[in-house]
């Protein structure tokens, strides 16, 4: 049975107060031929750009399905519609789109241009563990090579080896349990390329456990551009100190597991590998 109100927002024609013709809004796949179909899908687009249909107060999908949903004669131009005949109905003329007394937002079918998003603010990703207290409590009970020290508010976990000079991984917490910084060696990494997932809910040791398989890539062949970075790695050879050079470009962050072929140039083409 059609509605008794015009689907038309802000429009109060219904069939109690006033001698108006209400159209119904007939279903797509019932039109008898092509040029039927697309006046009652044109119709159908038209209503729906007016109206909510994510809302579930606003029935008007429902309405559509069960060719209930009408539109007023006061929003069509009287050549659109068709003199009553035999039957005592009036109707609209294929192809006739509402055009009058429509709501100001709905006078164009296209939206307006959309403004541009402001640019979010990128923030780096960080990695937290649940208080400070209980990380230090943990970190002291860490063993596998690992010496833990608080200095200046933070705390300091280093991965110590009897020939290297440097910790051969030295990691830092800030005051708020977060880890600040990694080192490999003394070349600072990025923690976000050293853990994959946020390991707030992992174990202190598994986290050690898996920056333990990482290492950093091969470098690169010689200092043969100025921009070129040295990294030096410190050792003891048999009561002396030795220095292992290795280049690198300055923002070299090439991390992955020890087993790997890690090169560098995959990361600065404009290098030769070693």
């Amino acid at each position: 049975m059609p509605a008794k109100n015009c689907a038309v927002p802000g429009c109060n024609t219904s069939r109690k107060n006033s001698n108006s013709a209400l159209f119904v809004i007939y279903r797509v796949d019932l039109a008898k031929d092509e040029q039927e179909r697309q006046h009652r899908s044109q119709l159908r687009c038209f209503i729906l750009s007016m109206r909510d249909s994510t809302d579930k107060r606003d029935y008007i999908i429902s309405q559509l399905e069960r060719e209930s949903a009408t539109i007023c004669d006061r929003h069509f131009r009287p050549e659109d519609i068709i003199a009553a005949g035999a039957s005592g109905r009036r109707r609209l003329k294929l192809g006739t789109m509402p055009c009058l007394n429509l709501p100001k937002k709905s006078a164009s079918f296209s939206s307006p241009p959309r403004k541009e998003p402001a640019p979010r603010k990128v923030c780096a990703k960080k990695f937290y563990y649940q208080n400070f207290a209980r990380l230090k409590k943990n970190a002291s009970l860490i063993q596998g090579g690992w010496v833990a020290y608080e200095r200046k508010g933070m705390l300091y976990l280093d991965l110590e080896e009897d020939d290297h000079i440097q910790p051969k991984i030295r990691i830092v917490f800030a005051d708020d349990a977060s880890m600040k910084s990694i080192s490999f060696s003394g070349w600072p990494a990025s923690v976000a390329s050293c853990l994959d997932v946020d390991h707030r809910y992992q174990m202190l040791k598994t986290t050690l456990d898996n920056l333990q398989s990482l290492r950093l890539c091969d470098g690169i062949h010689s200092s043969c551009d100025s921009s070129v970075n040295r990294h030096a790695i410190l050792s003891w050879n048999e009561g002396s100190m030795s220095v292992r050079d290795i280049f690198r470009a300055p923002s070299c962050n090439v991390i992955g597991k020890i087993a790997s072929n890690l090169r560098c140039v995959l990361y600065c083409p404009s290098y030769a590998a070693v």
